[in-house]
């Protein structure tokens, strides 16, 4: 039984370590900050909770109502051993809600005729056509329906800025991992890779997607959001924290609702896993720490921002396209982007998702639904148009979570939605 005893042991001294780590540092003082409206103060006030009980280390969180700001805190530490605060200011990566931006860089392209989302992909780029992907529409590649989630070799990823050339010959030759169209799978990293060589062959000023979301959408609404860094700003960003491999296992476990993505990450050629292995970087989450990375482009994870600007962005889309007199999207294409394209079991993690033309749909509180994106580490941002309504939640203290089921994110979420029926009837009256 001498096995017995030693299992015992290490068993118990994980836990603790587990514990410790988990705990340590909440002992800073709880830093809160920003601005409400008065009918907004239960969402404020779970905010404030969640950094006060040391739930949230780090974040900023955001609500629009009819083009206005109604929400915006922020609070906790960028980095808790150096005692740095999340600022006003403070930006992060986004990871994947990224996509969700570049989804809107598209219907921008849609909205003014240049994109037809039902042609093929070929018709814009004709050397994209071959190797099975001859029938891949616009659509099928939006909606993660193209089968190219992974690569046959991981690509540098400074190939985006000093050879494009080279990546867009890569892509050409590359081969569906299953028939297009038969089924779901989430195209992580090569999302990225394909828009950022195609929708700039779309654009008449052949401008990349960075440019056009700056131009288009950043400079003349005022978003403060960027696809890839600016070593400008690199003073206000929140380095994320993210869980090792072991610290991610031992939280899976402890959810039976993730025990399928255990099991599906637990296979060596998974989907989940080979997936991230497009591109070299991106097989180590930590190289996203590195500013020269994270100043390429990839529109697959490199946007930086913040809950105000995300919130803002799908605010306006949720107030009819409008702000100030200036129209982002027309109502017919934002109507457009609230329309699921698929509906049905991913291959990847066996989970029924509902994918747009480059969003994700999640439920509402009310039982309606709203489209947007999540990024890596329980990060969200989205819009519900019916309610005028958009929320965001950014952290840099990455969490386990990746479906838009944060604890965090739904606990402020249901309190937005609380408050949300007396607001509403104040805004009518």
């Amino acid at each position: 039984m001498g096995w017995l005893r030693h299992f015992s042991v290490i068993f118990f001294a994980v836990v603790f370590y587990k514990i410790y780590t988990y705990f340590r540092g909440t002992s800073l003082p709880p830093v809160v900050e920003g601005n409400f409206h008065p009918d907004f103060r239960e969402v404020a006030n779970v905010f404030r909770k969640l950094v006060e009980d040391g739930s949230e280390k780090g974040a900023s969180f955001a609500v629009y109502y009819r083009g206005k700001p109604v929400v915006d805190m922020w609070g906790g530490y960028v980095d808790l051993e150096s005692e740095q605060r999340w600022r006003e200011d403070t930006m992060t990566l986004v990871f994947s809600c990224t996509k969700g931006v570049a989804a809107i860089v598209a219907a921008k392209l849609a909205d003014r005729g240049f994109l037809d989302y039902k042609k093929l992909v070929s018709h814009y780029w004709p050397g994209f056509g071959k190797n099975g992907k001859e029938n891949i529409t616009v659509e099928m590649l939006l909606s993660h329906q193209a089968g190219l989630v992974t690569t046959n070799e991981t690509v540098p990823l400074h190939w985006l800025l000093t050879d494009p050339d080279r990546l867009e010959q890569f892509l050409e030759n590359q081969t569906p991992t299953i028939e297009p169209g038969l089924g779901v799978i989430y195209h992580a990293i090569t999302y990225g890779l394909y828009l950022d060589r195609l929708l700039p062959k779309i654009d008449p000023k052949g401008r990349s997607v960075k440019q056009m979301f700056e131009e288009d959408f950043a400079n003349k609404f005022n978003i403060d959001f960027s696809i890839g860094s600016t070593q400008s700003d690199d003073y206000r960003f929140a380095p994320f924290t993210s869980l090792d491999v072991s610290n991610l296992i031992f939280r899976f476990l402890t959810k039976p609702s993730y025990w399928d993505v255990l099991l599906n990450m637990a296979w060596p050629n998974s989907l989940v896993l080979t997936a991230m292995t497009a591109i070299k970087e991106t097989e180590k989450i930590a190289m996203f720490r590195n500013p020269e990375i994270r100043q390429v482009p990839l529109v697959s994870t490199m946007g930086h921002g913040n809950a105000r600007s995300l919130a803002k962005l799908y605010g306006i889309l949720a107030n009819g396209g409008q702000m100030d007199g200036k129209q982002m999207l027309s109502q017919d294409m934002i109507n457009i982007l609230n329309k699921p394209v698929v509906d049905k079991l991913s291959l990847d993690l066996y989970r029924p998702v509902t994918y747009g033309l480059g969003v994700i749909f999640f439920g509402n509180p009310q039982g309606g639904k709203v489209f947007g994106h999540t990024g890596f580490g329980g990060q969200m941002a989205n819009a519900d148009l019916k309610n005028h309504l958009s929320v965001a939640y950014i952290t840099n203290h990455l969490s386990e979570y990746a479906f838009g089921d944060d604890p965090k994110y739904l606990a402020l979420q249901k309190a937005t939605y609380n408050c949300l029926e007396k607001h509403s009837k104040r805004y009518s009256n």
